[in-house]
């Protein structure tokens, strides 16, 4: 796969880069960012007997081997939603990659699916939060209030949204 070119972005003296693989990679903490990746999405809708192609979960993983091949990260943040619902085949896919890739710390940043019991990913070596201060970022999932964001350390990155049409 052709990895293409990100866009440079310096924000708050934190070298970014903006890739269109819908990831950040960060340099000075030599960490990919991303969120809503919702892993396991295929095994849920087939579960629920909806087709949809077997290989979709394995060009996902693919897609996050292809950044780690290019960018050399130290560590992934995800940002919330990493695994789509509940324990299904696909999970088993996700260890693969994760043993192959054990070096690499992850950090998850819970969001509102995942439900999957800490324990799992725990085996993997995967740390949880439900949120972190990573230099001078906020690590969310939920976008935070007005009122909480005046509170709050750190300049928030989170994901959760997601771009749709009406």
């Amino acid at each position: 796969m052709t990895i293409c070119a990100g866009l440079p972005f310096n924000f708050l003296e934190q070298d970014l880069l903006l890739l269109p693989q819908r990831a950040i990679y960060w340099e000075q903490q030599k960490a990919l960012i991303a969120a809503d990746v919702h892993l396991g999405k295929v095994g849920h809708f087939r579960k629920a007997g909806i087709a949809v192609p077997r290989d979709m979960e394995q060009d996902d993983l693919a897609q996050l081997s292809d950044l780690i091949d290019q960018y050399r990260p130290e560590k992934i943040f995800f940002l919330g939603d990493l695994f789509h619902s509940d324990m299904n085949a696909d999970w088993d896919w996700f260890a693969m990659w994760r043993q192959k890739h054990a070096k690499i710390e992850i950090i998850l940043i819970r969001g509102n699916h995942d439900i999957i019991n800490d324990s799992h990913y725990h085996a993997l070596n995967i740390s949880l939060h439900n949120q972190l201060l990573a230099g001078p970022f906020l690590m969310l999932h939920h976008p935070l209030t007005e009122l909480k964001l005046a509170a709050t350390e750190g300049y928030v990155l989170c994901g959760h949204i997601h771009p749709g049409i009406e």
